[in-house]
C-alpha cells in the first residue's frame, strides 16, 4: 500500500480525499480523526521529498484546491522548499485560507519568515488589519498578540520599500496601521 501512496498519480486522490472538511466546523473527535488522515500525507511527503514535493506542488498549484489544504501544505512546503515557486505557495494558502481554521500564531510565523525571504506579504497582512478576531495568546511569555502587536510583526518583517507602499494605501492606514 505505501508503495501504491508513492506514486505520483495517486497523490490527487490522497489528498482529495484528506482534506474535504473545514477545520472549525469539526468537533473534538472529528478534528482528531483528520489529523491522523492529514499526518499520513504529511508522513509520506516528508519521507520521500524527491518523489512527493513536485506532486504536492503541482495539487497546490490548482486552480480550485482546497483553502484548508493549501495553508497546511504549507507547513511541510516550507521545510522542503525554498524555491520562489514554494514561496508564491505557502503565501497563497495564508491569503486564501480562512482564519478561523488556522492557528493565529502559525499563520503570523509562515508569514513573517516568507517576508525575511523578501516575498511581498502585504494582502495576507491587510487581512490581519481587517479580521475581527485578530489575537493570539503566547504563554511563554505571558503576551497576548493583538492587532497593533500582529501588524508590527507582519509589516516590520517587510522590506522597507513594500512597507512604504502599503502604508500608502489608505484603506490600512484608516484602520491602525498609521502608528507603525
Amino acid at each position: 500500500m505505501l508503495k501504491a501512496v508513492l506514486v505520483p498519480s495517486s497523490a490527487p486522490p490522497l489528498i482529495k480525499a484528506t482534506y474535504n472538511f473545514k477545520p472549525s466546523k469539526l468537533t473534538e473527535a472529528q478534528q482528531k480523526e483528520k489529523s491522523a488522515a492529514m499526518d499520513k500525507v504529511w508522513n509520506l511527503v516528508e519521507a520521500h521529498p524527491a518523489e512527493m514535493v513536485p506532486c504536492l506542488i503541482a495539487e497546490m498549484d490548482e486552480p480550485g484546491a482546497d483553502s484548508w489544504f493549501l495553508f497546511d501544505a504549507g507547513g511541510p512546503l516550507a521545510k522542503l522548499d525554498h524555491s520562489a515557486q514554494g514561496n508564491r505557495l505557502i503565501l497563497r494558502g495564508c491569503e486564501v485560507v480562512d482564519l478561523d481554521d488556522v492557528t493565529l500564531e502559525e499563520w503570523v510565523r509562515r508569514l513573517t519568515t516568507l517576508a525575511l525571504r523578501d516575498v511581498d506579504i502585504s494582502g495576507a497582512a491587510d487581512r490581519w488589519m481587517r479580521y475581527p478576531h485578530a489575537s493570539y495568546v503566547l504563554p511563554q511569555h505571558t503576551f497576548t498578540v493583538k492587532r497593533p502587536e500582529g501588524a508590527f510583526f507582519l509589516y516590520g518583517s517587510m522590506d522597507e520599500a513594500l512597507v512604504a507602499a502599503v502604508r500608502l494605501r489608505k484603506d490600512i492606514v484608516s484602520i491602525g496601521m498609521s502608528h507603525l
